[in-house]
């Protein structure tokens, strides 16, 4: 008798089982015919139409889904992810769509689909997709955050900038959105909200030289000459920032107060090359024609500065002689002095050279070219 009835219990289950099963099976195969060709770009258009007839039923607020109709919408959802995975996108794109028949406001299905749309380049339905993902989610980031680029690539700025600013707030441990309006603010030129993002900035990270010189940049930009001056005075142990607020006073025509920045960091670092350029230039500027040479041998002879910068320097310097239409005699004593100074280097010697063919003179840059290949033989340029 007991054998019996564990057999009827048996039976009665698996038909159960199979019942289910089959309900769900014509669930998803009913769907799927229901649905089929909205992945093609003319049905994603008469999609669009349809949303747009029914744009007051998508705005009303989300019902709360009963416990089986959040069960079927999180089945199929995640069927959809199945199929995407195996790279299946027009069924799984059918499937997001009937996720969205059992729950219309469902910002995961949403967000899906807005994906799908870029893909087929109807960028209007992804927008509108997206938008609505993100309104009713909107404590989720990346939504957000995915919606601000999608503006962005738009040119749509005001959009972003507004999209933006409110994530600022709600999303306060992120600095992306900071960043984004930085781009923003400074394409547009609207100095006083960069000054603005830039001091947020500072309340989050602290403050830094980066933060610092991105102010003086732009209050330079304001012509708030007192302002920029105040952030780089800020730093009065870096000597890298008095050598620049050295070239400001310079830009500014306070040519005495540049002169004694410059003269206190050579005096505190003597081969401190920033500051030894800087001022060469002061001298220059000044029409102190035998202190500006005195203080360009002193930098580009001097063996405590870096090659880089002599290679710069003597770009420069090139360029300078070209314009005022002198010789080439002091170049090419410069020159030959800093080779005799460093013969290792092969850098300087392949800018000599350079600079020796475009005055025509082949003879002379021979043997510089062999110096060139004798320390380096894989250069090519030689």
């Amino acid at each position: 008798m007991r054998i019996r009835v564990k057999i009827i219990l048996a039976l009665l289950i698996g038909a159960f089982c199979l019942t289910t099963y089959g309900v769900q099976a014509a669930n998803v195969q009913a769907s799927k015919e229901k649905m089929s060709g909205y992945g093609r770009p003319e049905k994603a258009r008469k999609e669009l139409k349809k949303r747009k007839k029914s744009k007051k039923a998508d705005v009303s607020p989300v019902k709360e889904l009963t416990p089986e109709q959040q069960r079927r919408y999180d089945y199929f959802f995640l069927e959809a992810a199945r199929l995407k995975v195996q790279k299946d996108y027009d069924a799984a794109f059918d499937v997001l769509q009937h996720c969205l028949t059992i729950n219309p406001n469902a910002s995961s299905a949403l967000y899906e689909m807005a994906q799908y749309y870029m893909f087929l380049k109807q960028v209007p339905l992804g927008q509108a997709a997206l938008e609505k993902a993100v309104e009713n989610a909107p404590d989720n980031y990346w939504y957000a955050q995915g919606l601000a680029n999608l503006y962005m690539q738009q040119n749509e700025t005001e959009k972003a900038a507004v999209l933006l600013e409110n994530m600022a707030v709600r999303f306060s441990d992120k600095l992306d959105p900071l960043y984004n309006l930085l781009e923003i603010y400074n394409r547009q030129e609207e100095y006083d909200k960069v000054i603005g993002i830039l001091n947020k900035l500072e309340e989050r990270m602290g403050k830094n030289e980066q933060l610092s010189m991105e102010k003086f940049r732009i209050y330079l930009q304001k012509k708030d000459d007192k302002s920029a001056f105040h952030e780089i005075e800020e730093y009065p142990n870096d000597r890298r920032y008095q050598v620049v607020l050295g070239d400001v006073y310079m830009q500014n025509g306070k040519k005495q107060e540049a002169y004694e920045i410059y003269k206190k960091v050579l005096a505190e670092e003597p081969d401190n090359a920033m500051a030894m350029y800087s001022l060469a230039s002061y001298y220059e500027e000044t029409g102190q024609k035998e202190l500006y040479e005195q203080q360009l041998d002193t930098l580009l002879l001097n063996k405590k500065v870096a090659s880089d910068t002599k290679l710069n320097v003597m770009r420069q310097f090139i360029v300078q002689n070209e314009q005022a239409g002198k010789d080439s005699t002091r170049v090419i004593t410069l020159f030959n002095r800093i080779m005799e100074q460093e013969p290792d280097e092969a850098q300087l010697p392949l800018l000599y050279a350079q600079y020796l063919l475009s005055k025509g003179m082949n003879k002379e840059a021979g043997p510089v070219l062999r110096q060139v290949l004798a320390i380096d033989p894989t250069n090519t340029a030689a």
